[in-house]
């Protein structure tokens, strides 16, 4: 079922491609820059979606463990190794390659290392379709939104306003959901994005939240947040990569509120990245 949904979205896109930047990354074992046969098919996943117009970057990193020269090298071989593989597949893609070396972590360090560092991030410009449907803009403009939360900074955020409740309810209109399936899809495809859901209101005092008639209490901003929580745990994003708050009407986008597109900006979901 859940294909044949996501094969009815891939419809709504044709046409020519434009690029929008991502990066993969690949994890190591101490001292090892081999490639997986997982690895493998990630990265042939990446050659064949990026835009050929632009290079794609190679840039390898070792952690603390060993001296600075071993790590250089380590990292360099580890760049090596997904160039090569890259090249092996006949895909003619412009390539920058480049070992990094050691990242020096801060603070006291562990014998063990610090895993996260053992990596490669390939850097590319992902072939994105765009609709011919005059209609569908809008989805073209939340998807490249959504395209752009890989590359914000922890603790930056997206503004969901695609994501629209009825009024004094958590439910979303359905005219919602095309867009949370696509944003789901693309924090399933990106393990690494740890965020927070942040609900608000609008039409409040600053120290207050909304009424929710559907629970009848005063945490609005807190159950819509928590539906889109729980509406990404239902289609398999892992809970420890995601919390969830509510902030009431402490922070409008827009004050005061004069129209009803005033109360609407404020009337929101935000995504803000927690660590990546």
């Amino acid at each position: 079922m859940q294909k044949l949904v996501l094969a009815g979205m891939l419809l709504l896109f044709a046409g020519r491609s434009f690029g929008s930047p991502d990066t993969l990354r690949l994890y190591f074992a101490i001292d090892v820059y081999q490639l997986s046969g997982q690895d493998k098919l990630k990265i042939k996943g990446v050659a064949d979606s990026a835009t050929k117009d632009r290079p794609v970057t190679i840039r390898g990193y070792a952690d603390y463990l060993g001296n600075k020269r071993y790590n250089q090298a380590l990292s360099e071989r580890r760049a090596n190794e997904v160039r090569t593989y890259i090249l092996s597949l006949g895909i003619k893609i412009s390539l920058n390659t480049e070992g990094k070396g050691q990242i020096d972590e801060p603070g006291e360090k562990s014998a063990l290392g610090e895993p996260h560092d053992r990596r490669v991030d390939i850097i590319y410009n992902r072939k994105i379709a765009v609709a011919k449907n005059p209609l569908d803009q809008a989805m073209i403009k939340f998807t490249k939104k959504v395209d752009s939360l890989s590359s914000l900074d922890v603790g930056k955020s997206i503004s969901l306003d695609e994501l629209t409740f009825e009024g004094g309810r958590h439910i979303l209109d359905s005219g919602s959901h095309r867009y949370l399936l696509l944003l789901t899809r693309y924090l399933a495809e990106h393990k690494t994005l740890y965020f927070e859901v942040r609900g608000h209101v609008c039409c409040e005092p600053p120290d207050s939240d909304g009424y929710d008639y559907d629970t009848h209490d005063y945490r609005l901003s807190i159950n819509r947040a928590k539906a889109i929580y729980q509406y990404f745990i239902q289609n398999g994003i892992d809970t420890a990569r995601m919390r969830y708050t509510g902030v009431g009407a402490s922070r409008p986008k827009v004050y005061p509120e004069v129209t009803e597109a005033d109360k609407q900006r404020n009337r929101r979901v935000e995504i803000i990245i927690l660590r990546k």
